[in-house]
């Protein structure tokens, strides 16, 4: 249950629609990675 629940606080995140999450995981490969960048990036 563990590796899922970065992806469901990632989908919660206020402003974070369906296309943003995609253009997310084209980037960045993981929603680990996504709470993990630099705030610049």
């Amino acid at each position: 249950m563990e590796h899922i629940l970065p992806w469901l606080a990632l989908k919660n995140v206020s402003g974070v629609g369906n296309h943003l999450y995609k253009r997310l995981m084209d980037r960045f490969h993981s929603p680990e990675q996504v709470f993990d960048a630099p705030k610049f990036e």
